[in-house]
């Protein structure tokens, strides 16, 4: 399985145009590596061009805060089948990824609109 998140400098999950870095972490290999996020650098598309690289990069599953995600690119990712981890602001993804299995108990197959960004 492969788990992704976009995080800020500190190394804390947030929406998918605002960290600089995707953190993917590979559980068959234990090993987590760093990608520049390319919907960083846009000024369009940013949250589709950054579900666009993760599905290159074969992710399964991604962990999403409030407005994470956009209507269009949720339902890229759904359509692919990636799944969610829904946190709360100010996780970070060392954190994920230290209680993993618990986490992993409360996978989702969709994010609510609610928790959509929204123009």
């Amino acid at each position: 399985m492969r788990i992704a998140a976009v995080v800020d400098n500190g190394g804390f999950v947030v929406p998918l145009p605002d960290g600089a870095d995707i953190l993917i972490y590979d559980t068959e290999e234990g090993k987590t590596y760093q990608y520049h996020n390319p919907g960083f650098d846009v000024e369009t598309n940013r949250r589709a061009t950054t579900v666009e690289f993760m599905l290159q990069k074969q992710v399964n599953v991604v962990c999403t805060v409030p407005g994470a995600f956009c209507p269009v690119s949720k339902n890229k990712a759904v359509e692919n089948s990636i799944k969610f981890i829904r946190l709360d602001n100010n996780i970070s993804f060392q954190e994920v990824l230290s209680d993993l299995d618990e986490y992993l108990k409360g996978i989702s197959a969709d994010i609510p609109d609610s928790e959509l960004f929204k123009r």
